[in-house]
This record gives structure tokens, sequence and C-alpha cells, in this order.
């Protein structure tokens, strides 16, 4: 877990590695299509939206975005767990992560 934070940390962008990473802790791999030998799983590290699904509902969050600084950051305020990407998307996976390793 602690390798793949750090690889959000590192990322400057998108990265179908860690997603598909991201789909295996979260136990979140589809069955693959037919025509496909591999699972699918969702562009975590690309669209909040896919990132969002990996935050519980009954969960707070904030998410802000600071341009001039270079980074996002993502805090799930119920816990207190952080995470700072250079998206919004990454800065919430990484808080995701956080709290999924303390048991979250």
């Amino acid at each position: 877990m602690i390798d793949l934070i750090r690889r959000l940390e590192a990322a400057t962008g998108p990265d179908r590695e860690i997603d598909a990473d991201i789909g295996r802790v979260f136990g979140r791999l589809k069955p693959p299509y037919p025509h496909d030998a591999g699972f699918e799983y969702l562009r975590y590290t690309e669209s909040l939206d896919a990132a969002l699904t990996l935050v519980p509902e009954d969960c707070r969050w904030e998410l802000g975005v600071y341009p001039m600084l270079g980074f996002c950051g993502a805090v799930w305020t119920d816990v207190l767990h952080r995470g700072f990407g250079r998206t919004p998307a990454i800065a919430l996976l990484i808080a995701a992560l956080r709290a999924r390793e303390s048991g979250e």
C-alpha cells in the first residue's frame, strides 16, 4: 500500500498501471470482455468520478486545487486522511489509500 501511495504522489498525470493496481487493492476489477484477455478497471487516476467510487457514501470529503503550488489536496473530514497529488483524482486516491491502510 505504501508503495502505491508513493507512486501516486510521484505521478504527474493518469497512469493505467496504477489504475490496475488500485482496482486490485479495492477489489474493483470487472470481468473482461469476450475479446479482451485482461481485466477491465476504471481510470481512477484520470477521472475524479472514478476516484469518487472509492469514497464511502457516508464519508464527508473536501478537495482543494492550488494551481500556483502545482498540486491538489483532498481530505476525508470524518477521519482526516489527507492526500496531495498533481490532479484532484490523484489527491483523492491518496487519501482513499491512506484510509484503507489505517483500516477505515
